[in-house]
């Protein structure tokens, strides 16, 4: 029964992506979708959300897909429990969370959730290898570092280290002591020996 299903019509409409929610494959054509570690960057052309890379070109922070049902369970719940926190406003921010209206500046690290349907490659029309691309359907949501981080420490653990800026505890992050010089938590002291 089990090569049966791996011929059968249906299995033709599973991409190889698993939803980072419930583990089931996602189909081709449904509705997604993507959560990024991003930082915001102004050019002469606009804002655009920018993938975190290290020295190397490689992501720091690999993307997660989830089904569209599953990501909309996660983000209803944490959005009743900030909805009556006051965001972080800050004169410098580029940027807004989506959830909890926090300002976000130029450069500072920040989740971007693109709602879209996965595609067969045009390279890969048999769906083997690594054949699927992410066509969006319209501009991501952003979630502010706190938010983000709240949601993988909390919710659903998409980054097994946590999301950051520099390796800061969760109160620091959310009151963004980076903005400013004189922050004295133990988070950012070096251990000593």
């Amino acid at each position: 029964m089990g090569s049966d299903l791996e011929t059968s019509p249906s299995s033709w409409y599973k991409t190889e992506e698993c939803c980072s929610q419930c583990g089931e494959l996602l189909d081709f054509g449904e509705t997604i979708i993507m959560v990024q570690v991003t930082r915001p960057e102004v050019h002469a052309e606009g804002l655009t959300l920018m993938p975190l890379l290290d020295d190397d070109g490689d992501f720091l922070y690999e993307h997660h897909f989830l089904h569209f049902g599953c990501w909309e369970e996660i983000a209803d719940d944490y959005k009743k429990e900030v909805e009556n926190t006051p965001p972080v406003l800050d004169g410098m921010g580029v940027i807004q969370c989506d959830t909890c209206q926090s300002s976000i500046r130029e450069w500072e690290t920040c989740g971007s959730v693109t709602h879209g349907e996965l595609h067969r490659s045009r390279r890969s029309p048999s769906g083997a290898g690594h054949g699927s691309n992410l066509a969006p359907s319209g501009a991501p949501d952003v979630l502010c570092i706190h938010c983000l981080g709240k949601i993988n420490d909390e919710s659903l653990e998409l980054w097994d280290e946590g999301v950051g800026q520099d390796g800061e505890c969760d109160e620091c992050q959310h009151v963004r002591c980076w903005r400013g010089f004189d922050c004295e938590c133990v988070c950012h002291q070096e251990e000593e020996e």
